[in-house]
């Protein structure tokens, strides 16, 4: 029975970083197009520091979230999750907006509109290939 639960840790942890690693990758590729179709020059390094940073926040909630379920009261479950949830998704947009404008000097309308955009097309990336890898379950 031991070895059962290590094989199916060590599946379950795969999963979480091929998610969260094909997460980073899709931002990486929407804001290196981002870069290409409004023609900003910088670095690619660059890109990996600001959503590099902004995983951060996202990785943290998914282990509060698996933490959370811990919590007998189902009230105080939703309510830690949401402001968990708010929390994170806010540093995230923060950070990848100002890194658009301060350090890719993306006008700051500009980067309004692609901030929302590489983030929901990196977190579908990764919860897409979360779906896909727990399927069979």
């Amino acid at each position: 029975a031991m070895q059962h639960v290590l094989i199916n840790s060590w599946l379950v942890a795969s999963w979480f970083w091929a998610s969260g690693g094909l997460t980073f990758v899709a931002m990486v590729v929407v804001m290196a197009i981002a870069r290409l179709l409004c023609r900003v020059q910088s670095l690619w390094v660059a890109d990996i520091f600001i959503l590099g940073t902004a995983m951060v926040p996202l990785g943290l909630l998914a282990v509060s979230s698996a933490l959370l379920q811990y919590v007998p009261d189902s009230t105080l479950h939703i309510v830690l999750l949401l402001v968990a949830t708010l929390g994170a998704c806010s540093h995230a947009l923060i950070t990848v907006h100002s890194g658009l404008s301060r350090i890719h000097h993306f006008p700051e309308q500009t980067a309004g509109w692609f901030t929302p955009v590489i983030l929901v097309l990196g977190l579908c990336t990764g919860v897409g290939t979360w779906l896909l890898m727990t399927a069979g379950l």
